[in-house]
């Protein structure tokens, strides 16, 4: 073991002694560094290492690379001679190269430990290595296929940081084929492209370039973008060979061979009793083809999926630079498929009045909502369409003349006995299969039973005629582990069942504070906090209490405080100081935190 530690670490005596010649590091400093570098390789060398020994080697090497760079710009005001100043460079360069090779060595010692891959990732794009970036996400992927997070991350690394659509697409067609059942990743997909199409108009026009014509192209190129690779087992995030001119030409003959002709694809409901639109309209990439085209995909897959398919409908209305053929395509596809999915219409409702770039249109707005009730008559839906019109501040006219006619033409239908008793009996059902998992003492037949409490309370909380809060707060306190151990899920995949039961109690009642406050206490409770998921929670509770409630604005500016963002804290302040009505004691507990 000893000669194996000393081999490791030969290659840093030359280092140490450049420092130590140069007097950036003292001779006892010098002595101390090579001390615990060697009591730290020692730890890597048991038999029962884990990650944590790396993280806390990388640590420390990381933290001497700060410490070298401090003194090295402290010695750049001294008279340095060129050669000195490009040896301290190169020794700097060193230590950098350091701290990549023990993230290497951790990476082929734990494979499939996803917090290593991660780690390994983040200090790439700190150090601006972003060729080196893309390797490891290469690699991490031929280790961890399956993992979602993994794929959303490559994906935003080169469609969001590196500009590159052609690798962005590559790579989240492959993760389409591996995870085909992934919504996150088909919604990822859809946005990427969706967000190149929008760009390349904004840069056309920016630019005062036309918008290219649209011209007929073969479909057999639009469906290659779901058709199998030849070579599956090769996953590379981008061909660093090529050169600049390479990749430019090849992103744009693919962008030719996208100028797809869209058509409509609706042929197996020929026999339903409303007329089938047969379309023949030809849709060129400028016109949002290939996102029409994903559009049809994710439909054809998750037709009934309604919060799912609003949120695309939603993006689509809400981006900049969206094609105008785009939404309207979009909107006859939702109200020739999606008329009964209340989620979907209103998404498509609140897109098309506030993005207009005409003057709002308040009768036809008015007949949007009379068709909406028409399709779907229902008491929740009615509510809803009050809150629509109260969210855009429209005259109490307005909504008087609307609720009276639904008064005269609509009857509003509402759960039915039968439904209420169905509901019951299965409510009574549930309840003893509780009791029956809390009995339950082999582990096979408890993952069973949980599996089997979770499918039915998901079902029963989002029925057609509301969302059942009571039932939705028991299922997030059962994934929490409070009524026992859970065996059938992980913390992580249970922690992502509560976000999304959070998300859609929120959709379905957007005032409701404690909800808003239940979500906040369980997103803090975890080790590894969502900042973003956070910030959203605080700022709606805000919203919604923000001219009386101190408590709120403390707890958001703790928040902020607790991660260094003192530019937010400032921001937070002055917000309440004009939105509070007591400013006097918002004040004081302000200079007690």
């Amino acid at each position: 073991m000893a000669q194996a530690i000393e081999r490791l670490l030969e290659t840093t005596v030359e280092q140490l002694h450049t420092f130590l010649k140069l007097k950036v590091v003292t001779e006892h400093e010098a002595k101390q560094v090579a001390r615990r570098r060697r009591n730290l390789e020692r730890a890597l060398l048991q038999k029962e290492v884990t990650a944590k020994h790396y993280f806390r080697y990388i640590q420390y090497e990381h933290n001497v690379q700060l410490l070298l760079k401090r003194r090295m710009k402290n010695l750049g005001a001294k008279a340095l001679t060129r050669s000195e100043k490009r040896i301290l460079k190169r020794a700097l360069f060193q230590q950098t190269s350091r701290v990549f090779f023990l993230f290497n060595r951790a990476s082929r010692k734990f494979p499939m430990d996803w917090t290593v891959w991660k780690s390994y990732f983040k200090y790439c794009l700190q150090t601006s290595s972003f060729r080196l970036a893309s390797r490891v996400l290469g690699r991490a992927l031929a280790r961890l296929p399956n993992l979602e997070e993994l794929w959303l991350l490559a994906i935003s690394f080169e469609f969001d940081h590196r500009k590159n659509m052609r690798a962005a697409r590559i790579i989240a067609q492959r993760s389409l084929r591996q995870l085909i059942n992934s919504q996150l990743l088909w919604r990822e997909y859809f946005r990427i492209e969706l967000y190149y199409l929008c760009r390349q108009i904004f840069q056309r026009q920016y630019l005062g370039l036309p918008i290219p014509q649209k011209e007929e192209r073969d479909v057999s190129h639009a469906k290659d973008i779901f058709s199998d690779e030849t070579n599956h087992g090769q996953i590379l995030l981008r061909d660093d060979d090529a050169s600049e001119d390479d990749r430019e030409e090849d992103q744009l003959a693919l962008d030719e061979e996208f100028n797809l002709a869209y058509q409509d694809s609706v042929s197996e409901e020929s026999s339903s009793s409303a007329p089938e639109r047969t379309s023949s309209v030809s849709f060129s990439f400028w016109e949002g083809g290939v996102v029409l085209l994903v559009f049809k995909h994710i439909l054809g897959r998750w037709k009934t999926d309604d919060s799912f398919l609003a949120s695309l409908v939603e993006l689509v209305m809400e981006t900049p630079f969206s094609p105008q053929v785009l939404k309207n395509e979009i909107r006859n596809l939702v109200l020739f498929h999606l008329r009964t999915q209340e989620n979907c219409r209103f998404a498509l409702m609140k897109g098309w009045f506030h993005t207009s770039n005409d003057a709002f249109q308040s009768d036809a707005f008015i007949d949007q909502l009379k068709e909406i009730i028409l399709d779907i008559p229902k008491k929740d839906v009615l509510n809803r369409c009050c809150q629509l019109m109260d969210s855009l501040s429209l005259e109490e006219d307005f909504k008087a003349s609307f609720l009276k006619w639904v008064d005269n033409n609509v009857i509003l239908v509402d759960s039915s006995e039968g439904e209420r008793r169905d509901l019951q009996e299965s409510n009574d059902n549930l309840s003893q299969l509780v009791e029956t998992w809390q009995q339950m003492k082999d582990e096979q037949d408890r993952e069973d039973i949980e599996r089997s409490i979770i499918g039915r309370l998901e079902q029963q909380i989002f029925h057609q005629t509301g969302v059942d809060t009571n039932q939705a707060l028991f299922l997030i306190q059962f994934l929490n582990g409070e009524m026992g151990t859970l065996t059938s899920m992980n913390n992580l995949e249970c922690l992502e069942k509560v976000r999304n039961l959070y998300d859609k109690l929120l959709y379905y009642c957007p005032m409701n504070v404690s909800i808003i406050r239940m979500a906040i206490h369980v997103e803090q409770g975890q080790k590894k906090q969502n900042l973003q998921r956070l910030r959203k929670l605080f700022d709606a509770w805000c919203e919604l209490e923000g001219n009386t409630c101190i408590d709120c604005w403390l707890k958001y500016i703790s928040l902020e405080r607790r991660h260094n963002e003192n530019r937010k804290v400032a921001q937070l302040y002055w917000k309440a100081m004009k939105m509070l009505q007591n400013k006097a004691e918002f004040i004081e507990r302000f200079s007690m935190i």
